[in-house]
């Protein structure tokens, strides 16, 4: 059984009329500073009758430009409101932000709703405008415009519906959205959800953000960010940061790029997560969230994606490493690891390394059987000699075996070994990856 709605204190708005007298009333206290502002401006309390009317009419195009202007410069708040029905709030994309606080919304909200548009004719007489309009038949919007949204400690009974949205801003703080939230196909400069449940499904698709920040919030059912463009190609914003977040359910990121990275060091995931084609800026991006997406690839036995974001987790690892410290060796280990194969990733590197160290060996050979390294600095090849007759000695004790057919050269032969050894097993390690991990 739904609990019991207490809107003890708080303002009840039930129809369209009722939320548009909400509006008119805080208008109302803007229109003496416009009449000092706009000699062109002119209202009274008689024509308030007029601007609920003219609100009305959802055509931005044919808006008349004095009430148009006026409009762009307001903001709209609604302060402890309970919102009893579904309704439509068409009419608020023409102001210039929308607050909402402590509000509660028992119907759905919808923005993107089939409205009825008007033509409207004007003249002027003198500093009054006139208004007439003629019905047209209903189109959908295209496009919303809202400088600036805040949501702060508010409750949704019902659907929220922002699509084609256009903003600079928008703050979801300390609040509940108890069904879908649709936030499709929008350009939108910052959003910051923060202290936020979403007990429905939400759908960002196709919308892009500048910058993004998801602190603090529940994701209960499905959410989809497929599509989406987080951060800007030309100017590199902050990471896309899930901090404290947690998803209970499905999530896909599929065909997403984040041009400023993306950080799920403190996400939490319950559900599965799909990250197929998605495009990540690696200057951005921490080492647990290439963790976290090759573990989700392994779950999804796609093991060509998990080896490469395996690749990048280990780049980012010895990225953190230094070599003036206790992890010299490890580094220098990665390093090597890096340059001969890319973490497994390319075995045609391996390859022609092994060729041309090979072609290397033939050469040094020959330039040894003509006493060439002899005769570059003859007055040192006793001390040479003596230097590689003491690692021949410590190597025979090993392997007896020589590299050269002419002289005691036993400790090429060995690091001959080793390096070859070292190729070929990377070599085998990439063939395997581009295979099966």
């Amino acid at each position: 059984m739904e609990d019991k709605i207490d809107t003890t204190g708080m303002t009840v708005i039930s129809n369209s009329d009722e939320l548009l007298d909400y509006v008119v009333k805080q208008l109302k206290n803007n229109f003496d500073k416009e009449k000092e502002d706009n000699p062109y401006f002119y209202l009274d309390n008689k024509e308030l009758s007029d601007i609920k009317e003219y609100l009305k009419v959802n055509d931005r195009i044919h808006y008349v430009q004095i009430f148009n202007e006026f409009l762009k410069k307001q903001s709209i708040y609604f302060y402890n409101v309970y919102f009893e029905n579904k309704l439509y709030f068409n009419f608020l994309i023409y102001f210039k932000s929308i607050h909402f606080e402590c509000c509660l919304f028992n119907g759905d909200m919808d923005f993107n709703n089939k409205i009825k548009l008007y033509k409207t004719k004007h003249k002027l007489v003198g500093k009054k405008t006139f208004i007439k309009k003629s019905q047209i038949p209903c189109l959908d919007i295209k496009s919303i415009n809202i400088d600036k949204l805040i949501i702060n400690s508010c409750v949704f009974k019902g659907r929220f519906i922002l699509n084609n949205l256009n903003s600079k801003s928008i703050n979801c703080i300390k609040t509940v959205f108890h069904k879908k939230v649709e936030l499709k196909k929008s350009k939108i400069n910052k959003i910051n959800l923060i202290d936020t449940n979403f007990n429905g499904i939400i759908d960002t698709y196709g919308s892009k953000f500048n910058k993004f920040y998801c602190e603090k919030c529940i994701f209960q059912k499905f959410a989809a960010f497929e599509g989406c463009e987080f951060g800007r190609e030309e100017c590199l914003f902050d990471p896309v940061v899930f901090k404290y977040s947690t998803f209970l359910n499905f999530v896909t990121f599929r065909n997403s790029k984040f041009y400023s990275g993306l950080n799920l060091d403190f996400a939490n995931f319950d559900g599965e997560v799909n990250f197929l084609n998605i495009n990540i800026n690696d200057k951005g991006t921490t080492k647990e969230t290439y963790r976290v997406i090759k573990s989700y690839f392994d779950q999804a036995k796609n093991y060509i994606e998990a080896n490469k974001y395996f690749a990048k987790e280990k780049n980012k690892h010895m990225q953190s490493l230094d070599y003036f410290s206790t992890h010299f060796f490890e580094k220098l280990i990665l390093h090597l690891n890096k340059c001969i194969s890319n973490f497994g990733q390319s075995y045609m590197r391996p390859l022609l390394l092994m060729i041309l160290y090979a072609v290397l060996v033939k050469k040094m050979k020959r330039l040894y059987h003509e006493a060439f390294f002899q005769s570059i600095c003859p007055s040192f090849n006793p001390y040479i000699r003596d230097i590689i007759n003491c690692f021949n000695g410590l190597v025979e004790e090993i392997t007896p075996i020589k590299i050269f057919s002419t002289g005691n050269m036993a400790i090429f032969h060995v690091l001959n070994y080793i390096i070859f050894a070292s190729l070929t097993w990377q070599l085998i390690v990439a063939v395997k990856r581009h295979t099966k991990r």
